[in-house]
């Protein structure tokens, strides 16, 4: 079982609503769970390097801006070349598993 399975078992998983939601909304859904104990997010690397970036950013600003009392976790799906080009983000703190990704 990945990290991320074993989290997704007791957390509430946000990737859906990260991906889907425009920051805004996104950081206001955040706000109405910050009752929960742990947030879990995962994100699969598009290959766009502009939205991939973007994304990241939003990675790290999910991790650094956490309500006292709640753990969050992020973890980025992608290949070593995705990793490379944005290693400065990932470095940040965002759980990196390499996959073979076909975008």
């Amino acid at each position: 079982m990945s990290d991320f399975e074993e989290l997704k078992s007791t957390a509430l998983d946000v990737s859906q609503e990260f991906t889907a939601m425009p920051y805004l909304e996104f950081h206001d859904f955040l706000r109405r769970n910050a009752d929960k104990a742990v947030l879990v997010l995962k994100y699969r690397m598009t290959g766009n390097y502009g939205e991939d970036s973007t994304r990241l950013t939003r990675l790290t600003k999910f991790l650094d801006h956490c309500p006292v009392g709640q753990k969050r976790f992020a973890f980025g799906i992608g290949t070593q070349e995705d990793y490379n080009k944005h290693i400065e983000k990932i470095a940040y703190g965002i759980k990196w598993e390499n996959s073979q990704l076909d975008y």
